[in-house]
């Protein structure tokens, strides 16, 4: 860990996008977009829908409450999916499959710790938990189709 904090430090990634040639900085440009988009999400439920206490039918009850993980793991997948993916670059050990990956499997896995220690304070929520699979999913499928060049002309597949 002490060692990725040490490599973190030496990276100044506002100028390793603006190294990025023109197609990648489209790419950070739109994983940007989509993730305020899907955080502007998460907040707006969180902050001005459920403070309401509206009266809503169930499968909107559900969806107000299972939006946030969808959004939330969709978002985080793309952020550290653009941060991982320079990380890697920037030392030279950078592979498209690896960067989707780690991005997809540590978010599930860590917004699904999350929701375990929330059981503390609230019951645990399988639906949050589908909910932010789904989301992994939905990031995951809009890299492959940003990065889908880099698939088709890369050696670094796995298959």
């Amino acid at each position: 860990m002490k060692n990725l904090i040490e490599e973190v430090k030496n990276i100044n990634f506002s100028e390793e996008i603006n190294k990025s040639d023109k197609q990648d900085k489209k790419r950070y440009v739109v994983l940007t977009v989509w993730e305020l988009i899907l955080i502007s999400w998460v907040v707006y439920i969180q902050y001005f829908l459920r403070p309401k206490n509206i009266e809503l039918s169930s499968a909107n009850e559900f969806l107000l409450g299972t939006l946030p993980s969808l959004f939330g793991a969709a978002a985080f997948v793309a952020i550290l999916f653009a941060f991982h993916r320079i990380l890697k670059m920037y030392y030279g050990k950078y592979s498209l499959y690896n960067s989707i990956i780690f991005s997809v499997l540590f978010t599930f896995i860590g917004f699904t710790v999350w929701e375990t220690v929330r059981t503390i304070l609230y019951p645990f929520d399988i639906h949050d938990v589908i909910m932010t699979l789904i989301g992994c999913m939905m990031s995951g499928v809009l890299i492959i189709i940003l990065f889908l060049d880099d698939l088709k002309t890369k050696k670094d597949r796995p298959f």
